[in-house]
């Protein structure tokens, strides 16, 4: 026979057994949830670089130290005081259907909206970028939508965004942006390439992309040669979990100083949102500016003139490729950058 007292305290003791095991589940979820290993690791190929040089860019996006093979990352390229280039890089084969809003295509066109495949580096013709994108949620849904356009040789020309800063877009309703263009004179000739991306906010803000990028080619010619045609798509697939990228500084008035990469991606691990964020930094300097005016120009092969054969130099200016002696390797160091220029 049990009594009233003891089937109290019999109900009490269950009652803490439960509550210690729903706290020991509980525990067991939070640490589950919160050591989360969600990362970038994010690199240059080098931390010098010369204007004109090719500046490589490789990452890979980790979840518990394992490749994720469908993430998106959003890069954004800034120099000293201007972002040169956004980007949102896949990690595999197959890009993750994310909800939010879509970039459904980007291409060159003229006043009317027509398609083009070619664009003339002649200074007035003004050219459009046609960008559609959409809002596939139910709900207003912010975001920030951007183009980056790469000349024939790999060097960003031209950034822009909608707006300064994300701002919300209605839900069913397809938008088209045109911003207006006119080919740089400096731009090098040949396929370009313009990519369009919306994110969340800007990846040095640890935005993360709301979809893939799309992407599309033109020719940049001059009138009377003969292009290409433009073609849309996405881009290219990169190795499972890996991603990469590679662009040119500008060697007639690149930016010199410090460069910074940033890098963003979002997951969501047991119900609960994660964010990879990473930079990396380079210098950029002109390579054969032995005066340290900004410019290869006669000047810095008087400099060599002066010094020539001398070992040590007699001008340590004049050793251009550091090996300790002035001779035709730093003749040819100047001669190939000759006429290059930067801004500091």
């Amino acid at each position: 026979m049990i009594y009233q007292g003891e089937r109290i305290v019999r109900t009490k003791a269950y009652f803490l057994l439960l509550l210690f095991a729903c706290l020991i589940a509980t525990a067991s979820l939070y640490d589950s949830v919160h050591a989360v290993d969600f990362s970038i690791a994010l690199e240059t190929g080098k931390s010098l670089y010369s204007i004109g040089e090719a500046v490589k860019v490789a990452g890979n996006l980790t979840l518990d130290g394992t490749l994720i093979p469908d993430g998106l990352v959003a890069l954004e390229a800034k120099s000293p005081d201007e972002t040169i280039l956004y980007r949102t890089l896949n990690t595999g084969t197959n890009p993750p259907d994310i909800r939010g809003v879509h970039v459904l295509n980007v291409t060159l066109c003229d006043a009317l909206g027509n398609p083009l495949g070619n664009a003339y580096q002649d200074g007035v013709t003004l050219y459009y970028l046609s960008i559609y994108f959409n809002n596939t949620q139910a709900i207003p849904m912010r975001a920030l939508v951007t183009f980056t356009i790469f000349d024939g040789n790999g060097y960003p020309i031209l950034t822009g965004t909608y707006s300064d800063g994300p701002v919300y877009f209605e839900p069913n309703w397809t938008y088209n942006w045109r911003p207006p263009w006119i080919v740089p004179m400096e731009a090098e000739l040949g396929v370009a390439q313009v990519y369009a991306n919306a994110y969340t906010n800007y990846p040095e803000a640890m935005g993360t992309p709301h979809c893939p990028e799309k992407s599309s080619t033109f020719s940049i010619g001059v009138r009377g040669a003969t292009g290409f045609s433009s073609k849309a798509g996405e881009a290219p697939l990169i190795i499972t979990g890996n991603f990469n990228i590679t662009f040119r500084i500008k060697k007639f008035g690149g930016k010199i100083g410090t460069y910074t990469i940033y890098a963003s991606a979002f997951k969501i691990v047991n119900v609960t949102g994660f964010i990879a964020f990473d930079t990396a930094t380079f210098q950029v300097n002109v390579q054969g500016d032995l005066n340290h005016d900004n410019w290869v120009d006669i000047f810095d092969i008087v400099i060599i003139g002066s010094a020539f054969g001398s070992t040590p130099p007699t001008d340590p200016r004049a050793d251009a490729n550091g090996d300790g002696t002035v001779d035709i390797f730093d003749l040819t160091t100047v001669a190939i950058h000759f006429g290059e220029w930067g801004i500091p």
